[in-house]
């Protein structure tokens, strides 16, 4: 069965009912092969299901959707061999970075300004071993115990004017390798130009990290 958006939409304002433990218990585990944890830390939020629908412990389902915010849609077989869909919501308990005070827009944070906490948030969990955000900047205000994280809160520049910049395209065991004098500050992500010392170019990419960036395109002047 092929379902549109139409047909989800519709099915999801169906009144609500349960899902057997067993059938919860292995959706968790299906999310969490995609997230790779395991199924006993995800959490589910279930969306209304059509009080008359019975769906035994051993159900057939199948999941559909990218988990955008944790949002997913599960089609279940019923006792009555058709399929119910409904929307959950998953996410994950993590310990994450929380604004240890209230912050004012502007502020660029500091170790008193964090701490850690343990928190469900909505969708798949960050990676490990990420960045303090220390050095960072609140980009409105922010409550104490909310969650720092982007687009909330900003990281630095980290290239700035006057860095040498190592440009790098690799594409099936072919690399391009170039090094020039950086023009513009840059954020992660940010597209960052730089001046070839030794010829008359413009070096164009995408920063990837402190004096690297994924080369793009070059411009003759």
């Amino acid at each position: 069965m092929i379902w549109s958006a139409e047909a989800v939409t519709a099915l999801l304002v169906i009144a609500g009912g349960p899902v057997p433990a067993p059938v919860t218990e292995r959706i968790k585990a299906a999310i969490g092969r995609t997230w790779l944890v395991g199924g006993s830390q995800v959490h589910l939020e279930w969306g209304r299901i059509d009080p008359r629908v019975t769906i035994a412990n051993d159900a057939g389902f199948r999941l559909f959707g990218g988990g955008l915010e944790g949002r997913f849609v599960v089609a279940v077989r019923t006792s009555s061999g058709s399929e119910t869909a409904i929307g959950i919501r998953a996410g994950v308990v993590d310990s994450v970075w929380v604004a240890a005070r209230p912050l004012a827009a502007g502020t660029r944070l500091g170790q008193a300004d964090l701490r850690r906490d343990e928190r469900l948030l909505w969708g798949a969990p960050a990676a490990r071993g990420g960045p303090s955000p220390i050095g960072w900047t609140a980009q409105r205000p922010v409550p104490e115990g909310e969650p720092l994280r982007a687009p909330l809160i900003s990281e630095p520049p980290i290239i700035d004017v006057g860095d040498r910049i190592q440009f790098l395209w690799e594409r099936d065991g072919l690399q391009i390798v170039r090094e020039g004098i950086a023009t513009n500050r840059a954020r992660r992500g940010d597209r960052v130009t730089a001046r070839d010392p030794n010829r008359a170019e413009t070096i164009q990419g995408i920063a990837t990290g402190a004096g690297s960036a994924r080369l793009t395109t070059k411009e003759r002047r």
